[in-house]
């Protein structure tokens, strides 16, 4: 019984967070056909984080907004059965994701910094709006990363508390997978060898670097935040078709946002976007939208760190 509460749980975290992704990309203009599954998890992870941070200012993340957010997944799930574009091989993927997730979670002994800074800060979230000089009592809390606040948005009446650190998992087994299938089933992929080889060499370092999950906690969704924005830029220099460029630039910009968001370490990973658009200016007046939202989230969540120190 124990078994099949952990296994839907999982699935149903990652449908939710794969729900909220799919119509944030299509908000944010980004084509759903071309985004993967990986793609959409994360934008879901990372969108309820964004919600979560805004609320914060004026009201603690508590179960009523917690609900809230289970409610609209609901609804939204519903407008995508009615739509059919929630298909049988969507779930069976997402069901893929939830069994490797699990897989990671019962063979590692799963960050051993979470008890130290993060699970202290969820809760202080669940039950707070931000705090002044928060940061005087754990100095990590006055940078702590977007992914908490995806963390603090996840218990409600059908989810428990003991599922807040899924989204590390699923991030990291959503990349996996994407790759994996990169590699051996997309034959396309071979047509362009720089970006094969990219994620050849890719998948060497993560699956032997990153199998020791537990060493590196929130390091793990920034790093394959990081590695998916880099191989984003291969492929916009070897796309020719300028609707689909405009479709991968707008993931870098928006990846590297949150790798950002999630490690501020990793601040030089904006200098893609920055290049493209000195590159074609254009690209700005093409982009507004997503610009706009991109520096009003960064915005929001340095003025929260300011606020906590």
């Amino acid at each position: 019984m124990l078994l099949i509460k952990v296994i839907c749980s999982t699935y149903l975290v990652c449908l939710m967070n794969y729900v909220y992704g799919y119509y944030t990309l299509k908000f944010l203009g980004i084509r759903n056909f071309d985004s993967t599954i990986f793609e959409k998890i994360s934008v879901g992870i990372f969108a309820l984080g964004s919600f979560s941070l805004l609320i914060n200012f004026f009201n603690p993340i508590n179960p009523f907004v917690n609900n809230s957010f289970l409610i609209i997944f609901v609804i939204l799930l519903f407008f995508q059965f009615k739509s059919k574009s929630l298909t049988n091989r969507i779930l069976i993927n997402i069901l893929f994701v939830s069994l490797l997730s699990l897989l990671l979670i019962a063979f590692a002994k799963f960050q051993e910094d979470f008890p130290w800074y993060s699970l202290p800060y969820i809760s202080l979230v669940n039950f707070e709006k931000i705090s002044f000089g928060i940061s005087n009592v754990q100095f990590r809390f006055g940078h702590i990363s977007i992914l908490q606040y995806s963390s603090s948005a996840l218990p409600n009446f059908l989810i428990n508390n003991e599922f807040i650190s899924l989204p590390n998992v699923i991030i990291f087994s959503s990349f996996s997978l994407l790759i994996l299938n990169e590699l051996i089933l997309n034959k396309d992929s071979k047509k362009t060898p720089d970006l094969y080889f990219y994620l050849f060499f890719l998948s060497i370092f993560i699956f032997t670097k990153f199998t020791r999950f537990s060493e590196y906690g929130n390091d793990v969704p920034a790093h394959v935040l990081v590695f998916f924005t880099i191989y984003n830029f291969i492929k916009f220099q070897n796309v020719k078709n300028e609707t689909y460029k405009k479709s991968i630039f707008k993931k870098i910009l928006l990846f590297s946002t949150i790798a950002v968001l999630q490690k501020i370490q990793y601040l030089f990973i904006i200098l893609l976007p920055i290049y493209l658009i000195i590159k074609n200016k254009n690209i700005i007046y093409k982009n507004l939208l997503i610009i706009t939202c991109c520096i009003f989230i960064s915005s929001t969540w340095l003025i929260k760190n300011f606020i906590n120190t």
